[in-house]
């Protein structure tokens, strides 16, 4: 058996109508929708998958790690 690297990306969109007492709850309450949608497989999706080279992904989280520190 091999070992691969592989890189997921989904993208969800869902469309929600909440009623709240602010934006950030209205907000939360939407995630939480989406989330149940997606672990219900109630909503389409788009996945992306790619094998990386994992020399190169530690490089990367190596410059991010930096930039942050700045």
């Amino acid at each position: 058996m091999k070992t691969y690297n592989i890189r997921v990306r989904a993208d969800y969109t869902g469309y929600y109508k909440v009623e709240a007492e602010s934006l950030d709850d209205a907000e939360a309450m939407a995630q939480q929708c989406l989330f149940d949608e997606i672990r219900e497989r109630k909503i389409d999706s788009i996945f992306d998958f790619e094998e990386y080279d994992e020399t190169e992904f530690e490089a990367h989280k190596e410059l991010k790690q930096w930039g942050e520190s700045q």
